[in-house]
């Protein structure tokens, strides 16, 4: 008994030790970075595929950073390496990951991604080119407002007022996806392509729920189309805008 309570004393004081171990970090050498865009449907989604190195044998992955810029992301590969590592195996390797850019992105639209420095510039394509006999696009947004139902926990709500540019166009659908304090949502039209339609404009309303995962006082931001807004949910259940909205002119008729 006093040699298993003995083997019991010696494995928690190992666990402590091995908890307060410390690390050096440094950004991984890139030997590759790939760019995949999603077919459009028609905003595009793209991933970041990325090969990068390690030194030696006491090198490990530590993890990802991803900050969105003016003109795009700038993407961190972190490596870490135990501080009192001595004899490292003398063998330089490789790894893969993958970074989804957790938003839509329009046609046409130019983003620059650096990956640890390594540039890569992009075109999101048209998607006009492989929607066979129907034109689909995104809808110009008029405006989009949060609204908090009077429920326990509060439900989150988008209403959306846009833009049917002609009489052929029609609403196609909604889009939402959410990744942590951010929500991108995507709202597309269609119209039968080459069709000869009244130059008449009209307008579409819908509420899309975005669930009750939210946290009071947090700041969300809210994307529509590229139009971006921040809002948080007060404790009382109601939203609280930190920019005002903003209308989009009407678009000329074509």
């Amino acid at each position: 008994m006093k040699a298993f309570l003995f083997s019991i004393v010696i494995i928690g004081l190992l666990v402590p030790i091995a908890g307060c171990q410390q690390f050096d970090r440094e950004l991984a050498p890139i030997e590759n970075v790939e760019i995949e865009i999603s077919d459009p449907d028609p905003m595009s989604r793209v991933k970041v595929n990325v090969t990068y190195g390690l030194p030696d044998g006491c090198y490990s992955f530590e993890g990802v950073r991803v900050v969105e810029i003016s003109d795009g992301f700038d993407i961190g590969i972190w490596l870490k390496k135990p501080k009192s590592a001595q004899a490292c195996t003398e063998i330089y390797r490789t790894e893969s990951t993958s970074i989804e850019l957790g938003r839509s992105f329009q046609p046409g639209q130019n983003i620059t991604i650096r990956v640890n420095g390594v540039e890569r510039r992009i075109t999101i394509p048209d998607q006009s080119s492989n929607q066979g006999d129907v034109l689909v696009k995104p809808a110009p947004i008029v405006s989009a407002k949060v609204r908090i139902a009077e429920s326990f926990p509060p439900q989150v709500f988008v209403d959306i007022k846009g833009v049917l540019t002609d009489g052929c166009t029609t609403l196609k659908g909604t889009d939402v996806q959410r990744q942590g304090n951010l929500i991108d949502i995507a709202v597309t039209t269609q119209r039968p392509r080459d069709a000869v339609c009244i130059q008449i404009v009209s307008y579409f309303d819908v509420a899309i729920p975005l669930g009750s995962n939210f946290i009071a006082g947090q700041q969300y931001t809210l994307r529509v189309n590229g139009q971006s807004q921040q809002f948080t949910v007060d404790s009382g259940a109601s939203t609280v805008p930190t920019a005002p909205d903003r209308d989009t002119p009407i678009p000329p008729t074509r």
